[in-house]
């Protein structure tokens, strides 16, 4: 992990910055993600339309 956090924290993979945060520890349910639906926070409240991460967010596709 402190690697990962090292060497991987803020390098780029196709046009994209690549973040990686500290872990606090295992809890039943979050091994899938940590937003509501599963996937990463971040991917729940984009606005815009970005094929690189699926289209839109998960609150738009839900309006």
């Amino acid at each position: 992990a402190e690697n990962a956090m090292r060497y991987i924290n803020g390098t780029r993979l196709d046009d994209r910055i690549i973040r990686t945060d500290w872990d606090a520890g295992f809890k039943e349910g979050r091994q899938y993600g940590r937003g509501r639906s599963g996937g990463q926070v971040r991917d729940e409240y984009w606005q815009d339309y970005d094929a690189g991460r699926g289209g839109y967010g998960k609150t738009v596709q839900c309006q």
